[in-house]
């Protein structure tokens, strides 16, 4: 499936703002991914948030992406795209058929690279 296959209803982020919480009273750490139109957390552990540095490295051609955190409970995919789309974030059992899925911009993939080579140093 090309990004052109992809639903249309995935909103592509613009001016995306990321965070991370740590939580020092548990494990589990929460990425705030933010943008004038969504809002969405999810619960990362430090160690899945290191993996998005092999978010480059996938191949959705291949079917190959980064399961890193989860959202109300179902797994978060991450992949890169087409150009001129950057990176995919699918939520839910199946990244294929993920009812919620995020398309994201260069410069917010950037910013998230660099945000999980911080947080997991």
């Amino acid at each position: 499936m090309t990004d052109a296959n992809r639903p249309s209803a995935q909103p592509v982020l613009r001016d995306v703002e990321f965070d991370y919480d740590k939580n020092e009273g548990g494990e589990t750490g929460f990425l705030t991914v933010s943008s004038p139109e969504v809002l969405v957390q999810l619960a990362v552990l430090p160690s899945d948030l290191g993996r998005l540095a092999d978010i480059p490295n996938t191949n959705w051609a291949e079917r190959r992406t980064v399961q890193a955190g989860s959202c109300a409970g179902v797994p978060a995919h991450w992949h890169v795209g087409e150009p001129p789309t950057s990176a995919f974030i699918s939520i839910g059992g199946d990244p294929e058929t993920a009812p919620i899925g995020i398309v994201l911009t260069e410069v917010a993939l950037q910013n998230l690279l660099a945000l999980s080579a911080s947080v997991s140093k």
